[in-house]
């Protein structure tokens, strides 16, 4: 849905579905932004936050957590 939406606005975005893909398209292109969907795959999506911030070249991305998940402990991770 998301992807859909920034096509939909004319926004550049590339889809991955691993925390390993997101990191080969950062190192291979940048970004400016990163938007995860935290329930695709919870445990990935939190080490690639983790990830992004401890690498000085893309510590100051922001990152943008999209969840419909309810639970404190998937919120407090983020």
């Amino acid at each position: 849905a998301v992807q859909r939406f920034l096509d939909r606005e004319g926004l550049p975005s590339t889809h991955v579905t691993s925390a390993s893909a997101a990191g080969a398209v950062l190192e291979s292109t940048g970004a400016s932004v990163i938007v995860i969907d935290i329930d695709e795959a919870h445990g990935d999506a939190v080490e690639l936050c983790r990830q992004v911030k401890r690498d000085s070249a893309t510590r100051l991305l922001p990152i943008v957590l999209l969840s419909d998940d309810r639970r404190k402990d998937h919120r407090l991770a983020g």
